[in-house]
């Protein structure tokens, strides 16, 4: 669970016109009714476009429900070619100028049948499902008490496009109804809420409180992949970055921890 998301980047392969301060940052991904999300230029570097292309949301993982309004600089703009299976939109060169700041607001990721994903509940259990490989079944969660919590959480949004370490995204989304979100006794995914209304079923005592002491693992220097930046805009603090996960599956196999650790240096160049 401390994988960092989103895992999916820009490349220069994919957008050959990318600037390349942008490349190594992540797709961002997004559920429910989200506001005015960041959006990205894939084709900056392109000598004399059409039409400016964007990019605002990973649907490689699945297709979202709409796109509902663009902005330039906080303005409303009309938008073309918007596409809810790719995720991307046009701008016209007469509304927008490179390194303007460009949002959209949308309807996020929908499920096989088309309905929004946007339960707190159900947004915790795809992103499990999507980064750490367990599907919503008995072996991996208290199905049971999962579906009991979910029943009358209000919806809620999430739009994830600087990297965050899968635990703390679900932390995130749990303050939203109070949630500890934890493993039960059978080592299943569970949720607890606090009731504030409950009455007093037990009193624990200080001497059940008392633990033997434990000894902390110092992980600070594990691994499982990095990234790198480099050629950094010092005004602007961005970079494009060199990200390998070339020993991921070994490691996280091994250890079962993803960790990946970030780096800024001053080197100009990938090669370097």
């Amino acid at each position: 669970l401390k994988r960092k998301i989103p895992v999916n980047t820009f490349d220069s392969t994919t957008y050959t016109d990318i600037a390349s301060k942008k490349i190594g940052n992540g797709i961002p991904i997004g559920y429910g009714i989200i506001q005015g999300a960041m959006a990205v230029c894939v084709n900056d570097e392109e000598v004399a476009p059409s039409e400016y292309n964007f990019v605002f949301v990973d649907t490689s993982l699945h297709e979202i429900e709409s796109i509902n309004q663009v902005y330039v600089n906080g303005e409303e703009v009309s938008h073309s070619n918007g596409s809810t299976a790719n995720g991307t939109f046009d701008i016209s060169t007469s509304d927008y100028k490179k390194n303007n700041k460009v949002t959209v607001d949308y309807n996020g990721y929908i499920d096989g049948d088309t309905n929004l994903i946007e339960n707190p509940m159900d947004i915790i259990a795809d992103l499990l499902l999507i980064y750490d490989g367990k599907a919503f079944i008995d072996d991996y969660f208290d199905t049971t008490t999962w579906d009991s919590v979910k029943i009358g959480l209000a919806d809620t949004a999430l739009s994830i496009a600087k990297p965050i370490v899968l635990i703390k995204a679900i932390i995130m989304l749990t303050r939203s109804f109070f949630g500890t979100f934890k493993l039960n006794g059978e080592g299943k995914f569970t949720m607890l809420i606090l009731d504030l209304t409950a009455e007093v079923s037990k009193l624990i005592g200080n001497h059940e409180l008392l633990q033997l002491a434990k000894k902390k693992n110092d992980d600070e220097s594990y691994m499982s992949s990095v990234s790198v930046g480099y050629n950094q805009e010092w005004e602007s603090k961005e970079s494009p970055k060199y990200i390998n996960t070339d020993d991921e599956e070994i490691l996280t196999g091994r250890y079962r921890n993803y960790e990946q650790k970030d780096f800024m240096t001053t080197l100009i160049a990938e090669s370097d």
